[in-house]
């Protein structure tokens, strides 16, 4: 996967980007002794199935699922899958919902990375991260 960003965008906005011929932001691209160790992009959630379905031919069958209860403004829930394909270098993680029940977030992470990290929800496999 190639990627480019915009070394003069502006904070708080997103980079546009194809993966899998799905439009998607780049939300987060971090980079540590001059390597990627997370990229996160948000697709909208019409594209969920469309992007598991993908993963899944590209990477077989995930070696991870969990589900996340989420839930609207109006309080109907609704639950939501979390996938992950993980090599033990690298790991790619699909959540469903990603920051509102619009959107479904796409992480590549490296596993060393992750390991470093503080878990940000309890409830989750993987780190949720909310981008203002």
């Amino acid at each position: 996967m190639a990627l480019s960003f915009d070394p003069e965008l502006p904070a708080g906005k997103s980079t546009p980007i194809t993966y899998a011929d799905i439009s998607m932001k780049a939300r987060v691209a971090s980079f540590s002794e001059d390597r990627w160790v997370w990229l996160i992009f948000t697709a909208k959630h019409p594209d969920y199935d469309f992007l598991r379905n993908n993963l899944i031919a590209k990477f077989g069958e995930p070696t991870g699922r969990a589900t996340e209860d989420v839930q609207n403004r109006m309080a109907v829930h609704f639950v939501g899958e979390l996938l992950t394909w993980d090599n033990g270098v690298s790991s790619i993680h699909l959540e469903e919902y990603g920051d509102d029940l619009d959107s479904s977030s796409l992480v590549f992470a490296l596993d060393d990375y992750l390991k470093q990290q503080k878990p940000l929800s309890k409830s989750s496999p993987m780190c949720r991260v909310v981008v203002p």
